[in-house]
């Protein structure tokens, strides 16, 4: 058949078969040629010879046409009506354009191959388990699906001489759907570039978006502004893209993985429930808005990886969090001020690299999150572990979220309460704690401090040694179980104090009960040092050892003796140190009185009296009771001196 000529078989209710009642000679058919099938009954197209052009437009009914072979289109496929199907067979088809209109083709799980514009405008389009090859290689093309559904589509350029650009869409608001792979193959020398800038189309991908190619050329996807949505994983890792307005939505039902290779991105969309979730291999630049409300949603970071992401939208619902994990350390550099995150889990997210993101109450740290403001938890105290009594220290307040991160935005004045250490004893100093205009406040009192970032600091001072377990609260969260604890020392030796004072009354020339005295700093810590202490009566002078050197600052006076009677108290001084006070009075009487007797014990007395002779009895009154003192050894000594004395 010439150029341009017309090849009709079939009629109303006729199938003419094709070429087997046609001689051999006439089966050369022309690239310009066109054979029409029309019967209007089921007719078997035959795989040969190759067709110029092919139309199928029965004259009546639906009638299936139906591939006997392999079949190889030098011009353009055309349906009108009736069903072409590549049969149970999957017979493969390659064809230079197609186009339908009406009628209904059935890819079964055939190879097809166009070479030109690929368009359905109408009909119905079975693309079942077909993959269709788009290869630009002789000239640039265009696919327009109307709606239609593909299967797996590969975007080819075969050429070593030019580069080809496959253009979607043929006019504004149209969708585009691939049930399958949709790749890219730049398979020679020479650039492939498939773009959705011109229409703006919605490309909905139900599996894998690819660069496969194997040639030097390049693979690049112009976006546009529309909506690519993707159901399978996203590799990038041989090709480019420009992403225009649009928005990337990952919207799979399993495991979803995006290898980005470092590229900028505008929008993207997460509204995969699985699992699995989505895994962001590596970095991740977006310049538009990240978006993530799909409860249950997981997101896989990269650790290492950094996502540099202006605007973020992320929030999941009460029970069904958004989960933003990784297995190390990951950047999240978001560039939106007053960024916030709610119903999300987070670990390993070190966003210092931009804004602070707020994290609501309805958050969870999962702990190692940086720059993320959670709610504070609770607090925790650092600084050193030992002071000196009368001594201070600078620590620092820091609020933590459950997690263990930073609760940066605990920030502003706090009004904290300290507590954990004792006052001294002698004399009574409270602990302090300063506030944010450096005045010391007592522990136990509403003390102001600022705070930024989830930290701030306080100056303590300790006055008692101990073991102090510092800790403090807002009211609201505390330390407890995150205290400071500071071992306090006693500061330098400064003075003398009563441990136990002498005890009086005591007799002349006897020794006296034991009684101590130490050594202590300023705030009545005992000081352990052995300096000599000498004790003096307020009249008069000690008999017994009088000096002592103290032992861990403490010396023990246990045979002190006073010669005569008098009312004396005691005092302790060392070299250089502030005195003791003066102890109580001490009664020193002539001899040691012997054991009282009630006066009802009267009888008795007076019965010794007519023994002794009345003036050897002494009546003493004590506290309006009547007490008798027996002197029996004295009186026995010193009869005539008391004989004047009669009872």
């Amino acid at each position: 058949m010439a150029s341009g000529t017309f090849l009709t078989l079939g009629s109303v209710g006729t199938a003419t078969t094709f070429p087997t009642t046609f001689t051999a000679g006439h089966t050369t058919l022309n690239a310009a040629s066109t054979v029409l099938y029309q019967a209007g009954a089921a007719q078997n197209v035959s795989g040969t010879p190759t067709y110029g052009n092919l139309t199928f437009t029965p004259l009546s009914g639906t009638p299936t046409y139906s591939l006997t072979g392999t079949t190889v289109v030098s011009g353009s496929l055309t349906i009108s009506g009736g069903t072409l199907t590549t049969t149970g067979s999957n017979y493969s088809l390659t064809i230079s354009s197609y186009s339908q209109a009406n009628g209904t083709f059935t890819a079964n799980t055939s190879q097809i191959t166009c070479n030109g514009n690929f368009a359905i405008t109408g009909g119905t389009y079975n693309a079942d388990s077909s993959t269709l090859t788009l290869d630009a290689t002789s000239g640039d093309l265009s696919l327009n699906t109307n709606g239609y559904t593909l299967n797996n589509v590969i975007f080819k350029n075969n050429s070593a001489a030019s580069a080809r650009t496959i253009t979607l869409g043929s006019a504004g608001s149209q969708t585009m759907n691939f049930a399958g792979y949709f790749y890219l193959n730049a398979a020679n020398s020479k650039n492939l570039t498939v773009t959705a800038a011109t229409y703006n189309p919605t490309i909905n991908i139900m599996g894998t978006l690819d660069y496969t190619g194997v040639g030097t050329g390049t693979e690049s996807i112009s976006m546009g502004n529309g909506t690519w949505m993707v159901g399978g994983n996203v590799d990038l890792t041989n090709g480019t893209i420009t992403k225009g307005g649009s928005t990337l939505l990952l919207n799979g039902s399993l495991g979803q993985t995006i290898t980005s290779a470092n590229q900028s991105f505008n929008n993207i969309t997460i509204t995969n429930a699985s699992a699995q979730g989505v895994t962001f291999a590596n970095s991740l630049d977006l310049t538009g808005l990240f978006t993530d409300t799909t409860s249950d949603s997981k997101l896989t970071f990269n650790a290492g990886a950094t996502y540099t992401f202006a605007n973020i939208s992320i929030a999941g619902t009460s029970g069904h969090l958004v989960t933003m994990t990784s297995t190390g350390s990951w950047n999240f550099n978001v560039s939106q001020a007053n960024s916030s995150v709610s119903y999300a889990a987070v670990n390993y997210s070190n966003a210092s690299g931009g804004n602070r993101i707020t994290a609501t109450d309805n958050d969870t740290d999962n702990g190692n999150n940086i720059n993320w403001a959670f709610p504070a938890t609770y607090l925790a105290l650092t600084g050193s572990s030992s002071q000196t009594a009368g001594g201070s220290q600078t620590i620092t307040i820091t609020a933590y979220s459950s997690g263990g991160s930073v609760a940066t935005g605990y920030s502003g004045d706090k009004f904290l309460t300290f507590s954990g250490a004792n006052p001294s004893t002698n004399p009574v100093t409270n602990p302090t704690a300063s506030n944010k205009g450096s005045s010391d406040i007592d522990f136990g009192s509403s003390t102001t401090v600022a705070f930024t970032n989830g930290a701030g600091t306080s100056d303590i001072k300790l006055y008692r040694a101990e073991t102090a377990a510092i800790n403090v609260t807002d009211q609201t969260i505390n330390a407890t179980g995150h205290e400071l604890s500071v071992s306090v020392s006693a500061g330098a030796k400064n003075k003398l104090l009563w441990v136990s004072q002498p005890s009086s009354p005591v007799a002349s020339g006897s020794i006296w009960n034991s009684f101590s005295i130490e050594i202590t700093d300023a705030y009545g810590n005992r000081v352990n040092v052995a300096d000599l202490i000498t004790v003096t009566p307020s009249s008069g002078s000690f008999g017994g050892t009088a000096a002592k050197n103290a032992s861990a600052g403490l010396a023990t006076f246990d045979d002190i003796t006073y010669p005569s009677a008098a009312t004396v108290s005691v005092s302790g001084a060392a070299l250089g140190l502030v005195s003791t006070p003066d102890s109580n009075a001490v009664q020193v009487t002539s001899v040691a009185p012997p054991a009282l007797v009630s006066e009802t014990a009267v009888p008795s007395i007076q019965s010794l009296v007519s023994f002794y002779h009345p003036e050897e009895y002494l009546l003493g009154i004590y506290h309006d009771r009547y007490w008798f003192y027996y002197w029996e050894d004295w009186l026995l000594r010193h009869r005539t001196a008391v004989l004047s004395y009669s009872v």
